[in-house]
């Protein structure tokens, strides 16, 4: 994963709230990688073995 982001390219917590995080989660689960400087990921906790 390399961004995620809101409507207009706002961060997704700013659009999404806690949603946000329980999208992450989800993606994780799926075992969907994410790169440490994702766009869009500031004040989101990242799954282990982010790259």
């Amino acid at each position: 994963m390399e961004q995620i982001l809101g409507k207009y390219n706002r961060d997704a917590v700013r659009e999404l709230g806690e949603a946000a995080q329980h999208v992450v989660d989800g993606l994780a689960a799926m075992e969907i990688s994410f790169h440490s400087d994702a766009l869009g990921m500031d004040g989101l906790r990242l799954p282990q073995g982010t790259h």
